[in-house]
């Protein structure tokens, strides 16, 4: 395989880190996860950012601070005008801003952080070991002062309440009754939140939880046998299991797992 950069003058032409998962993908843009912290800066021409569910238009100059182990992926018109920087952060500066980083947040261009981000990837360009690092703290003072400034949105207690007992309980039998009776409240409205906030309904939310949860174990512990892992998120059954991860990105976990194994070959070189 071509060794690369991902911060290399080509990347940054293009569409930056998500420029090979897409190619991975077969031509389609590649719904991926991963344990670290990953920015995109907006550098020129519209985009849009999927996060779980919900896609969001970017312009230039925003930016998108994504919570390790979200899944994501970007799309752009695949144009030379189309240009955004998409780094990954190290271990030890994601590990600092995921303490502070609640949910991925979404930036609109209210200043020129992504100016300072293009300005700081010319300088430190050359990348040495020791650069390196000193890029990624630099640009992590920008993203800590950007989770600072970031308005909290106004929360909905029972919702909020919802969505966090159906991720904290996903590996046990769940139903629309059981998340209803844990949460003090009844079916219909549990069916019209996770409808309402997640544009789902609650089985395909559940379900979409539950790959998560097998997706991170497989990054954390590259386990050996998929439907093992696949029980331990959450699936009753291999076939419910296979038929909600096909749903989900139109190939088998095998398909997906090996596309994944290429990518973080592909990261280590």
């Amino acid at each position: 395989m071509e060794k690369r950069n991902y911060y290399d003058e080509t990347d940054i032409l293009t569409n930056g880190t998500c420029n090979y998962f897409s190619n991975l993908g077969g031509g389609g843009n590649f719904l991926h996860m991963h344990r670290q912290i990953e920015i995109m800066f907006s550098v020129r021409g519209d985009l849009f950012v999927t996060l779980g569910e919900k896609r969001y238009p970017m312009s230039t100059g925003d930016f998108v601070i994504i919570k390790p182990f979200e899944l994501h992926t970007f799309e752009s018109k695949k144009k030379l005008s189309n240009r955004f920087v998409s780094p990954i952060f190290p271990d030890i500066v994601s590990e600092r801003i995921a303490n502070r980083l609640r949910e991925s947040v979404i930036c609109h261009a209210d200043g020129n952080e992504w100016g300072e981000i293009v300005s700081l990837y010319k300088t430190f360009k050359d990348m040495s070991p020791k650069n390196r690092m000193l890029y990624f703290e630099m640009i992590e003072n920008i993203v800590m002062d950007a989770i600072s400034l970031k308005a909290p949105e106004e929360r909905d207690d029972l919702s909020d309440k919802i969505i966090d007992y159906i991720t904290e309980n996903a590996s046990s039998p769940l139903t629309l009754d059981s998340v209803a009776a844990a949460c003090c409240t009844n079916r219909c409205t549990v069916s019209k939140i996770i409808n309402t906030r997640c544009n789902q309904n609650f089985n395909s939310y559940l379900n979409r939880v539950r790959i998560s949860r097998f997706l991170q174990n497989y990054i954390e512990k590259h386990p050996s046998n998929l439907e093992t892992a696949a029980q331990e998120a959450g699936f009753q059954s291999s076939r419910t299991f296979y038929r909600a991860f096909f749903d989900e990105f139109k190939m088998t976990p095998k398909q997906y797992i090996e596309k994944l194994s290429e990518s973080e070959q592909f990261n280590r070189k």
